[in-house]
């Protein structure tokens, strides 16, 4: 115990020439990294966003979404919808930016949904008037508005082909002309990763895959490239890729 003792003043022994603001700006440092690497997990908004992913990351992945979205343009006025939009650990910030009544979500949970509403209450937003909607499909989603702006993060990867399918049927039918849809894709050798997600597939597939059913439904599919080059935070796997979707001139 004295060893340890000694040990622990000498490490200390810097910091006895160091002003007391120094200290505290220290002290203040190592709480903000405990919390943020270990608390976080423990607070309301981490247990809610646990149904969308770690629940130690969420605030990196709110970040980073908002950060990409308007790095590819997004402006206030845009009319913006969020397929699966979850608890809206992405949405939250983006329905601050927005004008009023210009985001529009849906998530085929009911009980994520209604997790996304308390976020909206707890953040104060109300008078935003965020669309939250629960459908069990998008063949199911009606609009009264044409989004110039459609965004799916890390959710096709959990769609079945047909699913797939329905929804580039939707952003064909319902995109605005000059808008874009923007997806987050696994690409690679076709197959299934292993395990589900909340008994949802995870899915691997080629980016031919997603042009073809795009000629069907007159849409235009490229990759932006993997998303680890738009994040130096985040250690995305190489395979994730953002696909840029856009109609097709006829």
């Amino acid at each position: 115990m004295k060893h340890l003792k000694n040990r622990i003043n000498l490490l200390l022994e810097p910091l006895k020439n160091i002003k007391i603001y120094f200290l505290r700006d220290i002290l203040k440092n190592l709480f903000y990294l405990f919390y943020n690497r270990f608390l976080i997990q423990f607070s309301p908004s981490s247990r809610r966003h646990k149904l969308v992913g770690n629940p130690l990351n969420w605030k990196l992945f709110r970040d980073f979404q908002l950060k990409f979205l308007i790095n590819q343009g997004l402006k206030p006025q845009d009319q913006f919808l969020e397929i699966g939009c979850g608890t809206l650990r992405g949405g939250i910030p983006v329905i601050k930016f927005l004008n009023e009544g210009n985001y529009f979500g849906y998530d085929v949970r009911k009980n994520v949904i209604k997790e996304a509403r308390k976020e909206v209450k707890k953040n104060k937003i109300k008078y935003k008037n965020p669309t939250l909607i629960y459908i069990s499909g998008v063949n199911k989603l009606s609009l009264n508005i044409r989004p110039n702006l459609i965004w799916a993060f890390l959710v096709l990867i959990h769609m079945e082909d047909q699913n797939l399918e329905d929804t580039f049927k939707f952003v064909s039918n319902n995109l605005e002309k000059d808008g874009v849809f923007l997806a987050s894709v696994n690409l690679g050798i076709r197959e299934k990763l292993g395990g589900n997600w909340y008994g949802f597939p995870v899915q691997k597939r080629p980016l031919n895959f997603y042009k073809e059913i795009g000629k069907k439904y007159n849409l235009k599919v490229k990759s932006l490239g993997p998303l680890k080059n738009f994040s130096e935070v985040i250690s995305f796997s190489s395979i994730k890729q953002m696909l840029e979707i856009r109609l097709s001139e006829k």
